[in-house]
């Protein structure tokens, strides 16, 4: 991929996030934040394979999108143990 290929993913993963945060749901903040570090995480990936004939460039960029993939699992986790903590509030 080329560099300028992978800038025009870039924007239009941001316009899909920008789309997203418009949603009708406006109290869902930490599902709308993990979806943004998901589709970071995938420019990133995308920016890895510009580099495939470079390791330290390419490692570098692979370990940046797994970390924001992880972001994205950790934020989708504490909306999931927020959500459970309200219910048990709500039962009492």
């Amino acid at each position: 991929m080329s560099p300028s290929a992978a800038w025009s993913v870039a924007a239009l993963v941001l316009k899909q996030a920008k789309e997203n945060m418009n949603s009708e749901n406006p109290f869902d903040l930490l599902e709308r934040f993990a979806e943004i570090e998901r589709l970071v995480s995938k420019i990133y990936f995308r920016f890895s394979h510009l580099f495939l004939h470079q390791p330290e460039l390419r490692d570098f960029w692979w370990e940046m999108a797994n970390e924001e993939d992880q972001h994205g699992s950790i934020l989708l986790a504490c909306k999931t143990i927020l959500e459970n903590c309200m219910e048990v509030r709500l039962d009492h």
